[in-house]
């Protein structure tokens, strides 16, 4: 094993560590800091599979740690998890056409939008009607299999719909795992690119050191801090995507 295969180790483990630890504590965000750092050693679709399956994977452990019934508003949600399935379909169709370079540019720009959108959510809830619901299921499910990134998005949705605590991040937490299913198996069958599921599992030891750490961070923070949060993930995924896409 050379040196700088062992330094890409390295580095690759922490930022999954650091990763787990976000998604943990917000209910998303593997994604956001995993993606940009795959597309500099792999293809496309193994970054965004891998990213995917490994955010699938601290909610899962999420789930079995804390020991008690999610709150999720499915009614809520159960229209974007629907809208979410044509949008996997026609983002894992463009992912396959698109070279890392390309990938990271796209990256950039939806979380900058992601970013500015989230700003712009207002503090308050409003009532989001269900064809509002299905429209935004659809960006989603396009998003998560183009990009591997889907939490700033659905970040944004479910806090303007009034979700905060342990209700957004349940709902979030649930959102991931199914859109993200989705996602995932439109990938494989429309790419083939299956080396991205025994990366996952390679970088799950790491995943699962930050779910420990983020759930500690999380029973910490108010609603503010996690507007902040979200916020500042976003931003800083947006920079390392840009700073990939130029390099």
């Amino acid at each position: 094993m050379t040196a700088e295969t062992i330094v890409w180790l390295v580095a690759i483990s922490g930022v999954t560590l650091l990763a787990g630890a976000v998604h943990s504590a917000l209910g998303f965000g593997s994604g956001p800091l995993l993606v940009p750092v795959l597309l500099v050693q792999y293809e496309p679709a193994v970054a965004v599979v891998c990213a995917l399956l490994v955010g699938m994977g601290v909610n899962l452990l999420q789930l079995v740690a804390e020991r008690r019934h999610p709150r999720i508003s499915v009614r809520r949600l159960r229209v974007l998890w629907i809208g979410a399935a044509p949008g996997c379909l026609a983002g894992a169709l463009l992912a396959g056409e698109l070279d890392a370079t390309t990938l990271s540019v796209v990256v950039a720009v939806a979380l900058v939008v992601s970013a500015i959108a989230l700003i712009l959510t207002p503090s308050r809830s409003i009532t989001l009607p269900p064809a509002a619901m299905a429209v935004a299921g659809v960006a989603t499910g396009a998003s998560a299999a183009l990009t591997g990134i889907f939490g700033p998005i659905l970040g944004m949705i479910l806090m303007a719909a009034g979700l905060r605590e342990e209700e957004l991040r349940d709902g979030l937490g649930a959102s991931f795992l199914i859109v993200g299913a989705i996602a995932v198996c439109a990938s494989l069958i429309l790419t083939g690119e299956w080396s991205g599921l025994t990366l996952a599992g390679a970088l799950m030891v790491p995943a699962a050191a930050g779910q420990v750490l983020g759930r500690r961070i999380a029973g910490r923070m108010q609603p503010r801090q996690q507007r902040r949060a979200v916020l500042l993930a976003v931003l800083m995924a947006a920079g390392v995507a840009l700073a990939r896409a130029a390099a």
